[in-house]
């Protein structure tokens, strides 16, 4: 469940090819017309990646458990990368600064680019707003679009924090992830864990106004998660 605490704190394309002369359409060349061979599209490559691997793997994808497997396949990676966030950028004016705003509970999935494995976060982004403040649907847009991609935990949390102090208008941004890789628990070590990440800008961002008033953010900060995941 998505939740929002707030709390004022001090101080593809393939290649394409055009055939501009075919005998018998020179009434089609001479009104500018030409005919395009194209590639074949992304769901029929991914679709032959699938068939391709099943038999890497021993398998016969003619078979009934699997005949349709190459098709479900490209539709869950068209799925996962042609994912559509939605708007963005909507906010709204406040005639002041308010103080720190928190949204936790969002949980995504994505892929991990090592092993093209899954695994899951659950994010939480603080800010401080400066004349305007983000609709909060827009958060969770934020994050589910750059967890539709291939990536790692920590280009995840650094590009929402980017993109939340982009549309935000201010800096100070803060956000953390916790998750699990599947990477880890089902292949490798086997065994179930947790990994943490963090982002930090602005007013949070020790290196920018100094450790004191930085972790007084970024206490602030944690207090609020910690309100939200308990209630």
């Amino acid at each position: 469940m998505l939740r929002q605490c707030c709390l004022t704190v001090a101080g593809d394309a393939h290649t394409e090819r055009c055939q501009a002369h075919k005998p018998g359409r020179a009434h089609e060349r001479a009104a500018g017309h030409i005919d395009v061979i194209r590639g074949p599209s992304r769901h029929e490559r991914l679709e032959q990646i699938a068939v391709a691997l099943l038999h890497a793997l021993g398998e016969d994808p003619t078979r009934p458990g699997l005949v349709d497997t190459p098709r479900r396949f490209a539709a869950m990676w068209r799925e996962f990368i042609e994912f559509d966030p939605g708007t963005l950028d909507t906010s709204f004016e406040q005639s002041t600064s308010s103080g720190l705003v928190a949204v936790t509970g969002m949980r995504v999935w994505s892929m991990c680019e090592h092993h093209l494995l899954p695994f899951w976060a659950d994010v939480a982004i603080g800010y401080r707003p400066h004349r305007q403040v983000l609709g909060l649907s827009k958060f969770a847009r934020i994050a589910q679009k750059h967890a539709h991609r291939l990536t790692l935990q920590e280009e995840l949390v650094r590009g929402i924090a980017e993109e939340v102090a982009e549309l935000s208008g201010t800096e100070d941004v803060g956000v953390i992830a916790v998750g699990e890789h599947l990477c880890m628990t089902m292949r490798g070590a086997r065994t179930p864990h947790r990994m943490a990440s963090e982002a930090w800008r602005g007013c949070f961002d020790a290196q920018m106004y100094g450790e004191s008033a930085a972790d007084r953010h970024r206490t602030a900060f944690h207090r609020l998660v910690s309100m939200a995941t308990v209630s």
